[in-house]
């Protein structure tokens, strides 16, 4: 429903915001800051703090949006990269590793504790 989104944040770390606006289809505008160059690789990055700067490239961003290719190829990306699926195989490996760490074994398709 958006022309453009527009990430002006001077602290980022990786934001949710941003890559709703790619898997919706949206093209982005966005200073370059925390983990949104790893993001965005073909949206529209705006390096140092001129606010002229950001709006030269919003209006740019308007007047020739992105080709579907691209905004397709962006919006895949990101739905591989970040989806639910993916974050919950993460964070399940991520503590099964933790725990294997500390001792107690885990396989991240479900906890198994030897202990009970």
């Amino acid at each position: 429903m958006f022309d453009v989104a527009a990430l002006t944040s001077f602290d980022e770390g990786t934001p949710v915001s941003l890559m709703a606006s790619l898997a919706a289809g949206t093209p982005v505008v966005s200073r370059v800051v925390g983990g949104v160059p790893e993001i965005l690789e073909d949206g529209r990055l705006v390096w140092g703090d001129f606010a002229g700067d950001f709006a030269d490239s919003l209006e740019k961003a308007l007047k020739a949006p992105p080709e579907p290719e691209v905004v397709e190829r962006a919006r895949r990306v990101v739905l591989e990269r970040y989806s639910v699926e993916r974050l919950a195989w993460d964070m399940d490996k991520l503590y099964a590793d933790a725990l294997g760490r500390a001792g107690i074994r885990a396989d991240p398709r479900g906890w198994r504790d030897d202990q009970d």
